[in-house]
Parts: C-alpha cells; sequence; structure tokens
C-alpha cells in the first residue's frame, strides 16, 4: 500500500515533497531536526543554523507564494528535482535553460523563490541520506558538502526573493 503524501518512510525519509504552505512548513521543521540531530556529519554548526534560517525565513514571508501555485507547487517540487539534478552534476546553466522553456512552454506561473525553495529543500534531503547511506562520517564528503553548498546558495536566494521591500 502507497503511503500518503509527505508521509515518513522507516528512516524518516519524506517519500514526497510537500504540497502547499502548511505540509511546506511540517516538512521543513522535519528536515531541520533531522540536520540537527546528524550535526556536524552534515555540515558546521553555522552552516546548519544559515540553511535553517534561510529556509524558516522563506516560510514565514511565503505563504503567498504557495496560495497562489496551489495546484503547481507539486509539479514546482518535481522541476526542482530536475533543476537539483543538473547542478548536481555542474550543468547549473543547462538546468536554468530548460527551466526556463518549460516556463515558456507551459506557460506556468509560479515564483522562482518557490523553485528555489525546493531546490534547497531537495538537496538538503539528498545531503542527509547520503550520510545515512553512505555512512558519511564527516561533513566534507564530497556529495554532502556539494549538496549543502547548492542548498544554500537556493534557500538563500529564494530568502531575499520573500522579504519584504
Amino acid at each position: 500500500m502507497a503511503e500518503p503524501a509527505g508521509a515518513a518512510a522507516p528512516d524518516g525519509c519524506l517519500l514526497e515533497a510537500p504540497s502547499g504552505w502548511h505540509r511546506a512548513i511540517r516538512a521543513w521543521r522535519h528536515e531541520s531536526e533531522e540536520i540537527e540531530r546528524l550535526g556536524d556529519r552534515i555540515a558546521d554548526s553555522k552552516t546548519r543554523a544559515t540553511i535553517r534560517g534561510y529556509g524558516q525565513s522563506y516560510l514565514d514571508q511565503s505563504e503567498a507564494a504557495f496560495a497562489g501555485a496551489v495546484h503547481s507547487s507539486d509539479f514546482v517540487s518535481d522541476l526542482a528535482w530536475l533543476a537539483l539534478d543538473f547542478e548536481r552534476v555542474g550543468a547549473r546553466r543547462q538546468a536554468a535553460v530548460v527551466l526556463s522553456r518549460y516556463r515558456d512552454l507551459a506557460a506556468a506561473a509560479y515564483p522562482l523563490s518557490l523553485l528555489d525553495f525546493y531546490v534547497g529543500y531537495h538537496a538538503i534531503a539528498r545531503a542527509r541520506l547520503s550520510v545515512l547511506r553512505r555512512g558519511a562520517p564527516r561533513a566534507d564528503d564530497p556529495e554532502v558538502r556539494r549538496m549543502v553548498e547548492i542548498a544554500v546558495r537556493h534557500l538563500r536566494r529564494a530568502a531575499r526573493a520573500a522579504a519584504p521591500a
């Protein structure tokens, strides 16, 4: 039997990305707790605080972004996985081209900050899963470090875009 959207697997990983603002907050809190639990295996305390701060700042300011994208937050989350895969292999420019082209062809209206939030969220989840699956003992594992860097970059951009002018 399939788990409901957003349900936790036995290892604590969310099976599906959150849809809607309240589910995103719940998922973000869960992810924040998990990165703290893993501590320095994910990142140093300053970087973890930065990640939590940017993510929470975005969510605090962005209820309207989710409300406006109520039917699209799932596909934005899916696009974020695609963008993350591009970035993971060093193809940020190609990711921008594909996402821009998709946005044009689909006439999809969603805030870019929402895409940035989801890329950051997924990058943290992927870093955490790398630690859990490979038993990475420290945050200097190349895959973990790369995912944390991507998360910080995207969450910073999302938080800044959502901040009041």
